[in-house]
């Protein structure tokens, strides 16, 4: 919570301290009690009355107990901050009574009062017997109770801010989603040029005080807030919601959408704006999980699909998005080419050879993969096998080197195995190949971005919307047969060598201009 930083209140708080430890005896400063028929909404500009009390100690006579009593003389505030406000509301003297931790605040006794709802007990604690888990606002007069007031108004960013950037660093295994840090950083600091961009993964890497991909513990810290993450959220001006791409959806089970949401939800009950970088948007096959993208997308600042179905599916859900952009690793400046020349550069997708993938027949795509390799081979071609999410090990069920290793046990030193290091070795890669296929859809991405043409073999609906509004229509759909497969990704190969992307590009980047614009508009 934002605190004051008034001289008056400081004093005070030490005032107190030292009253405390100089006698037992001595009460403590004034709480508020609500008092009223029933309990109060928590929500902004609720009408409550409240009374003075004094909450007497235990130690001097029995059991705790509340007893009214006048404060004519607490200290006199004459701006008070809301959690999340960058500015101050406009108010009259408000006598601060508890300048400590719980920010308690009145005009007088039996005062109106809009009441904020915090995380901590949810709105039925407003009714039970101390108000500790909210803070009383001073609001406008009982008649225009719900009218729009300043404090209400969304704040306005500055280009000085601190960002966070959630769902996506530089440096993680998946080079795909190191590609939408480095696209998300750039955009950003289009538009924010003194921004100061952290970056947090949807697991344990990243900025933050603790590890966001543990429920349980991440639920218990938003209660109870031993580690601090209250504060480090609130620290942020922004939040930039990118989720791995792909990962606004519950095709990856409804459990992980879940899991994948609580912090942003968080965020937004702290108020801090949040903003939905531009990606993939559905499909939603669970209805629990329809319901929280609507109340999540309905609560964001900012919107934007990098797909037009992605657009059409938020506006079916209720809240249409504000911009459809495209990718933001179009925004990646293009690297300097590998010194060795490439010609083509397959991609193998580690989760698609998994037997156990809940997107296409395995069988079959390993059988597609397989004949492309031999008919190239058996035309001259040289073949590059690379990585695009890279595990420790030759093991897991979403790790590309284990469809490196089942391939090297085939073929030999007949294929170029390359497992990069990370983002920067496989765009210099991809800049010195012929064409790039590729069932990751950043792999094909990098390569377009930077004027490599590229065959995406899509195993979900997030490859062809995106790919067609930029004017490249070369994907190739893995619900199939191994030879279909295999026939249909040659006929592209022949197809798109020599195509110019100057067109997909110039498409690509006024897109990315647009997201620009839009996000500099929240500092205007």
């Amino acid at each position: 919570m934002r605190g004051h930083t008034g001289d008056d209140l400081t004093a005070l708080s030490e005032e107190v301290s030292d009253r405390r430890e100089r006698s037992p005896r001595a009460p403590t400063m004034p709480n508020l009690r609500v008092k009223g028929p029933r309990a109060p909404c928590a929500v902004d500009g609720a009408e409550v009355g409240v009374t003075l009390h004094t909450l007497w100690s235990r130690r001097c006579q029995g059991p705790a107990r509340a007893r009214p009593q006048k404060c004519p003389g607490a200290p006199c505030v004459p701006l008070l901050r809301r959690p999340g406000d960058h500015r101050a509301t406009e108010a009259l003297g408000i006598p601060h009574l508890h300048p400590g931790r719980h920010q308690f605040a009145h005009s007088a006794p039996r005062a109106k009062i809009g009441l904020h709802h915090l995380i901590d007990d949810g709105p039925e604690s407003v009714g039970r017997r101390r108000c500790v888990a909210h803070v009383p606002i001073l609001g406008p007069p009982p008649s225009s109770f719900g009218a729009p007031t300043r404090s209400q108004e969304a704040p306005q960013l500055g280009r000085s801010v601190k960002i966070l950037v959630y769902g996506a660093v530089h440096q993680q295994p998946n080079i795909g989603v190191s590609a939408l840090a480095a696209g998300a950083e750039a955009v950003l600091s289009r538009a924010f040029p003194d921004a100061d961009i952290r970056f947090r993964s949807t697991g344990p890497l990243g900025d933050g005080p603790m590890n966001l991909s543990h429920t349980a513990p991440l639920l218990k810290e938003m209660v109870v807030n031993r580690r601090g993450l209250r504060g480090w959220t609130r620290s942020f001006d922004l939040l930039c919601d990118i989720r791995g791409g792909d990962s606004f959806t519950d095709i990856y089970t409804s459990k992980m959408f879940f899991k994948l949401s609580a912090f942003p939800l968080y965020a937004q009950a702290l108020r801090v704006p949040v903003v939905m970088l531009p990606q993939t948007i559905g499909p939603f096959e669970n209805r629990a999980s329809r319901i929280l993208a609507k109340r999540f997308m309905r609560g964001c600042r900012l919107v934007m699909a990098r797909d037009p179905r992605s657009s059409d599916f938020a506006a079916e859900l209720g809240r249409p998005v504000d911009l459809t952009a495209t990718d933001v690793v179009f925004a990646i400046e293009r690297p300097e080419p590998s010194l060795k020349h490439r010609d083509v550069v397959l991609n193998t997708s580690g989760l698609l050879w998994h037997a156990g993938n809940r997107h296409v027949d395995s069988d079959a795509y390993r059988a597609g993969i397989r004949g492309v390799i031999d008919i190239l081979l058996a035309e001259g071609r040289q073949i590059t096998l690379l990585a695009h999410v890279v595990g420790r090990t030759d093991t897991g069920a979403d790790n590309d080197r284990v469809a490196l290793a089942a391939l090297r046990e085939d073929y030999g030193d007949r294929l170029e195995y390359v497992v990069p290091s990370g983002l920067d070795e496989v765009r210099s890669l991809m800049a010195s190949a012929n064409v790039v296929v590729g069932a990751r859809m950043h792999a094909c991405l990098n390569a377009l971005s930077i004027g490599v043409p590229a065959v995406p073999m899509a195993y979900s609906r997030k490859f062809a919307p995106l790919l067609d509004q930029l004017g490249w229509h070369h994907t190739v759909d893995l619900n199939a047969s191994g030879e279909q497969i295999a026939t249909a990704v040659l006929e592209e190969i022949h197809a798109v060598e020599g195509e110019d992307l100057t067109p997909v590009l110039r498409t690509a980047r006024a897109r990315i201009d647009a997201a620009v614009e839009a996000l500099r508009q929240l500092s205007d």
